[in-house]
């Protein structure tokens, strides 16, 4: 699987930097607004097989939970409720998959460590 680094402003005084999942990023955009989301284009591989959509979907639940007020899962408001939630879910899956596939520009491990060197959220 790929994951890409994401930088996420929870507020003036916290920016995490982690790994997602690319669907994820559409989750956080939801859940933190669309401005406190900034993508690296920093990518990382495994060899992670990719998991079946409905199990995934229950993941996401069980990571992002629900809205206090509405005790909607963040997952379904932004890819729908059930098996249609989970069906757009499998089709953005894909579609990551199918990009996975396609050969990133080479990154040199130097460029690497002095990005991560520069910033100092990262882990």
């Amino acid at each position: 699987m790929r994951y890409e680094r994401v930088k996420i402003k929870r507020d003036d005084w916290t920016t995490y930097n982690r790994p997602v999942l690319p669907w994820e990023i559409a989750i956080l955009e939801f859940t933190f607004g669309e401005g406190n989301v900034e993508r690296t284009g920093i990518f990382v591989d495994n060899s992670t097989e990719y998991p079946d959509a409905k199990d995934e979907f229950h993941r996401l639940i069980g990571t992002y939970g629900s809205d206090p007020e509405s005790g909607i899962p963040y997952v379904s408001s932004v890819y729908g409720q059930a098996s249609a939630g989970v069906n757009h879910l499998r089709r953005v899956m894909a579609e990551a998959f199918e990009e996975s596939a396609t050969p990133l520009p080479p990154v040199t491990v130097a460029k690497l460590k002095k990005e991560f060197q520069r910033d100092p959220l990262m882990g």
